[in-house]
């Protein structure tokens, strides 16, 4: 899906992705516990994607996403996750826009591990989620889950709105 985007130096034309960042069972009660930490959760978000582009790229990118926060799975419990609409892409420092359309998954889920593990180390002042940390690490040496949907976000994008509107509400 094509999108426009009115810069300072004009109409910018950009492609979006969906990806999906979870987190392990194991540390979904320090948020059920902590609701406070949601927030930070979705900025850690943004920065992993901001990390990932940037490393794929070489270069520091400005890239732009939605964050929606879904704390329940399909099953009714508690699993906060993130769905992000991402930028396919983004701004250089020298104004110009710079596609990337391949973003390697290995990257992805360790990267998302670091920033999830992290902020939790960053925002807790509780020692018992250090054992907690140390065993998401050892448990998950590839890293955690986290999806990225091939190709561009369907036409329109009106299924995966209709979707992510009942989170947002």
């Amino acid at each position: 899906q094509v999108h426009r985007l009115q810069t300072a130096k004009g109409l910018l034309h950009y492609r979006y992705r969906h990806v999906v960042l979870t987190m392990p069972e194991s540390l979904r009660l320090w948020f059920f516990r902590n609701p406070e930490w949601l927030s930070p959760l979705m900025r850690a978000g943004h920065a992993c994607l901001n990390d990932i582009l940037n490393r794929t790229t070489g270069m520091k990118l400005d890239i732009g996403n939605i964050i929606v926060l879904q704390t329940a799975g399909r099953s009714g419990h508690y699993n906060p996750h993130l769905h992000i609409l991402m930028t396919a892409g983004g701004i250089n420092p020298s104004g110009q826009w710079e596609p990337v359309s391949y973003i390697p998954y290995e990257l992805m889920h360790k990267k998302w591990q670091y920033h999830l593990l992290t902020m939790l180390r960053v925002i807790s002042d509780d020692p018992a989620i250090e054992k907690d940390i140390d065993q998401a690490w050892k448990k998950y040496p590839k890293g955690f889950v986290a999806f990225l949907q091939p190709g561009q976000v369907p036409p329109g994008g009106q299924g995966l709105a209709r979707y992510l509107a009942k989170y947002v509400v």
